[in-house]
């Protein structure tokens, strides 16, 4: 392998790298709304049936909106990083590279659709699942 191609392959690690520590940052954010999410949901499930529960409930479910709408506004920054790391590597990727690409798939053909993902639609899921709620409750 000469310097060239050690080259592209050293640019690809790094790329794959860089990628995978926004899919961390991702994974640790919908990672959190779940867990909080579900202590929101149980502290409502208790809370539901008792006396003058109203404002509880209200405040928890407003809580869980809020938290919901946040994480989905914090998703786009790893999707918004790893598509940047992904145009440099289409920009400086070596000519006469032949290695793996620094990701599995991407859909070139409707690049729109990452933003359509679990990742992005869970939170709009539960920040719809809280509005919901909190009609049903009133």
């Amino acid at each position: 392998m000469n310097s060239v191609d050690k080259k592209g392959y050293d640019m690809a690690e790094i790329c794959r790298v860089m990628i995978r520590s926004e899919a961390e940052q991702l994974h640790r954010r919908l990672t959190w709304l779940a867990t909080l999410q579900g202590f929101l949901f149980a502290g409502v499930g208790l809370a539901w049936k008792l006396p003058d529960s109203g404002l509880l409930v209200g405040v928890l479910g407003i809580l869980g909106m809020i938290v919901a709408l946040l994480v989905f506004i914090a998703i786009f920054a790893p999707i918004l990083a790893i598509e940047k790391i992904r145009l440099f590597w289409r920009e400086h990727k070596p000519g006469d590279y032949d290695g793996p690409d620094i990701s599995g798939f991407y859909p070139d053909k409707a690049p729109w659709s990452v933003w359509i993902t679990p990742e992005t639609l869970i939170p709009l899921a539960f920040a719809g699942a809280w509005f919901v709620l909190l009609i049903l409750r009133q």
